[in-house]
C-alpha cells in the first residue's frame, strides 16, 4: 500500500463514519444498520423495521427487508448478485484495501467465475464427503473436550467454540499438524480485524494476515504437488489439485479459495457455537430438555441460528431491472438483505422471541442464505455443530457460567469473544 492509498483509505473511513453518524441523527436505516453493535440485541430495532414496510428505503438508496418472505425471495431471485456492473463489491472500503490481493472469493464474486469456483469447491463439502469427516470430527470433538474437562473452569469461546472449528476445517482443508497453530491464529485475527477496520492500521493488518495465509496455502500447494497428485483425495487441497489437472486453474484462484474455504468454515461456525451455549445457559430449561434428550442437538443448532443469528446481514445488488413488493429497482440498486430480522418474523415463527430447541420449523431461517449463493459449507457446518453440542451436553450437564459473556462487536454479525464457565 502506497502513501496515497492510506491517504485515500483514510479519507474514505473518516466520511463514510462521519456519514453513518449523521445518518443516524436523522433516523435513517442506513446509519443504524452500520453502526457496530456488542452485547446490545439488534432484535427490537429489526422488529420496527419489519412492521413499516416488505421493503425499506435509505436516504442513501439503499433498500432493505427485515421480512422473512421479502428476503428469501431476493436472495433465490438471479436478477440479483452480489457486485455492482462495474464489478465492484458493495462492501466499499474493504474491498479497496483488499486491491491486488486476488482474493476475489474472499469479498464474494457473481458468475460465471462464483460458478466456476463453486464447482471446484463441491467434491469437499458434498454429503459422501461429509459421511467421511464425521469420525474426523468426533475424534477432534473429544480431545478439545478432554482438555477442556481437565482444566474445569474454561472459556467456552477460546477453548472450545474456537478450536473445534479451527482444527475441522484444517483437517477438511487439509493442512498438516505444523502449520495448524498459526492459520487459526491468523483466521481468528482476520475475523476480529474485520469489525475494527476504522483506521489505515487496521486495514495494513488485514491485509497483512490475508497475504500470510496466502503464501502458506502457496507453499502447502507447491508441497503436495511435489508429492504427487491423489486421484481419490481426501480433503480440500487434494481435490483443488485434481480438478487443476482437468482445467486450467491459476494457482492465485485455489490460494484465494483455500484463504475464503478457511475463514468462512471457522468463523461462522466459531459464533454459532458459542452462540448456542450461551443461549442454552440463558434458558436453563432448554439446557435441561438437552440433557434429557441429546438428540435434540441438531434442532438445537438450528434453533440458535434463527434465534441468535451469527450472521445478522448480507448485501444484494440488482443486476436488471427488478421490480419487487410495488417498488422498480434499477440496475445496481444495492439491498441489504437483514436475515436476523428474517429469522424473527411472526409470519413464519410462532412467538419468534421464544427460544425452543424443539421449534418444528426451527430450519426455515436464512442465516446460510439461499439460492445460489447458499453457504457451501452448511452440510459441514450443521454436522460439526451438531457432534460438538451433543458431547458438551453429553459430558458436561453441569455446565454453568462463571462471568458475564462477551460479543464481538460489529455490525454485520454477531458472536461471542469469551464466555467464562466451569463443569
Amino acid at each position: 500500500m502506497t502513501f496515497a492509498t492510506d491517504l485515500r483509505l483514510a479519507a474514505g473511513l473518516q466520511t463514510d463514519r462521519f456519514g453513518a453518524w449523521l445518518l443516524r441523527q436523522f433516523g435513517d436505516v442506513a446509519g443504524e444498520l452500520t453502526r457496530p453493535r456488542a452485547g446490545d440485541s439488534p432484535y427490537p430495532y429489526f422488529a420496527r423495521l419489519r412492521e413499516q414496510a416488505p421493503l425499506v428505503r435509505s436516504k442513501t438508496g439503499l433498500w432493505t427487508t427485515a421480512r422473512h418472505g421479502t428476503a428469501n425471495t431476493i436472495l433465490r431471485d438471479r436478477r440479483f448478485g452480489v457486485r455492482d456492473s462495474g464489478n465492484r463489491s458493495s462492501v466499499g472500503v474493504i474491498a479497496t484495501a483488499l486491491d491486488g490481493l486476488d482474493l476475489d472469493p474472499f469479498m464474494g464474486v457473481d458468475p460465471p467465475v462464483h460458478t466456476r469456483m463453486r464447482s471446484l469447491m463441491n467434491p469437499t463439502f458434498s454429503p459422501s464427503a461429509n459421511t467421511m469427516y464425521r469420525p474426523r470430527i468426533e475424534r477432534i470433538v473429544t480431545e478439545v473436550l478432554d482438555k477442556a474437562q481437565r482444566q474445569g473452569s474454561f472459556d467456552l469461546v477460546r477453548d472450545f467454540a474456537q478450536p473445534v472449528p479451527l482444527l475441522v476445517i484444517a483437517d477438511v482443508l487439509g493442512v498438516p499438524e505444523r502449520y495448524r497453530q498459526r492459520l487459526g491464529e491468523c483466521a481468528m485475527r482476520v475475523g476480529l480485524v474485520t469489525d475494527q477496520l476504522n483506521g489505515v492500521a487496521k486495514i495494513r493488518e488485514l491485509r497483512a494476515l490475508l497475504i500470510e495465509l496466502k503464501q502458506l496455502f502457496a507453499t502447502l500447494l507447491h508441497q503436495r504437488r511435489a508429492e504427487g497428485i491423489d486421484d481419490k483425495p481426501t480433503d480440500m487441497i487434494g481435490s483443488l489439485l485434481l480438478a487443476s489437472t482437468k482445467q486450467e486453474v491459476p494457482d492465485s484462484e485455489l490460494e484465494a479459495l483455500l484463504v475464503t474455504a478457511l475463514i468462512a468454515g471457522s468463523e461462522n461456525s466459531v459464533n454459532v457455537l458459542g452462540n448456542a451455549v450461551n443461549s442454552l445457559l440463558d434458558h436453563p430449561e432448554q439446557w435441561a430438555r438437552l440433557i434429557e434428550d441429546p438428540a435434540l442437538s441438531g434442532n438445537a443448532l438450528e434453533e440458535t441460528m434463527r434465534y441468535d443469528s451469527s450472521t445478522l446481514m448480507v448485501p444484494r445488488i440488482t443486476h436488471q431491472e427488478v421490480d419487487i413488493e410495488g417498488h422498480v429497482l434499477p440496475v445496481d440498486t444495492p439491498v441489504l438483505v437483514l436475515l436476523a430480522a428474517a429469522n424473527h418474523d411472526p409470519a413464519v415463527f410462532t412467538e419468534p422471541e421464544r427460544f425452543d430447541i424443539t421449534r418444528a420449523n426451527a430450519a426455515e431461517h436464512l442465516t446460510f442464505t439461499a439460492g445460489r449463493y447458499f453457504c457451501i459449507g452448511a452440510p459441514l457446518s450443521r454436522v460439526e455443530g451438531e457432534i460438538a453440542l451433543r458431547a458438551l451436553v453429553e459430558r458436561m450437564p453441569n455446565l454453568r457460567r462463571t462471568g458475564e459473556p462477551v460479543f464481538r462487536r460489529s455490525a454485520a454479525f454477531r458472536g461471542l469473544t469469551g464466555l467464562p464457565v466451569a463443569a
